[in-house]
């Protein structure tokens, strides 16, 4: 398929540019977790691709969770999260253990079992773009890729103001 000419030019359409362009990385994302790094886990007892997302945002991060944190960061509904949560839980991927800074919340971690488990499903993903990675055109140097991630968390963060203004 053919990719359109944008029209209009960057400078006064970026957030409209980056709604379109993260919209489609994200189903091509998704598409990819359900296709490749599904058969890694589909042997496991009912654990659903949301439970395996939530494994690996806890994974990526340094530290214990809260759910509400990592509801934020994977903007899933809290009661979604709270259900992945105990049954990551129940397959001892996580551990629960209480927050010393408030003593009503709760913090979640990742086991050994579950360290394992979510590299494996990492490395099936990031197999996927080596396989890109060999064309010169679609290859992100690490300049390139700590770039990016810098941009995004700014985006992020504008998208969270803007958000927070509307409400």
């Amino acid at each position: 398929m053919e990719v359109p000419k944008i029209r209009h030019d960057i400078e006064n359409n970026f957030d409209i540019a980056f709604q379109v362009f993260s919209a489609q990385i994200s189903d091509d994302y998704l598409a990819i977790l359900k296709t490749k790094v599904h058969p890694i886990y589909s042997h496991l007892d009912k654990i659903t691709l949301r439970e395996v997302r939530v494994l690996i945002c806890l994974w990526f991060f340094d530290g214990p969770l809260s759910p509400k944190m990592i509801a934020k960061f994977m903007r899933f509904d809290p009661a979604t999260v709270t259900r992945s949560i105990a049954n990551l839980h129940e397959k001892k991927l996580v551990t629960i253990v209480e927050n010393p800074k408030d003593t009503r919340g709760k913090l979640v971690a990742v086991t050994k079992s579950g360290e394992a488990f979510a590299g494996k499903c990492h490395n099936s993903f990031q197999g996927e773009f080596e396989l890109i990675a060999t064309d010169p055109q679609l290859e992100l140097t690490l300049e390139e890729q700590r770039v990016a991630v810098k941009v995004m968390q700014k985006l992020r963060d504008r998208t969270q103001i803007m958000r927070k203004n509307i409400a």
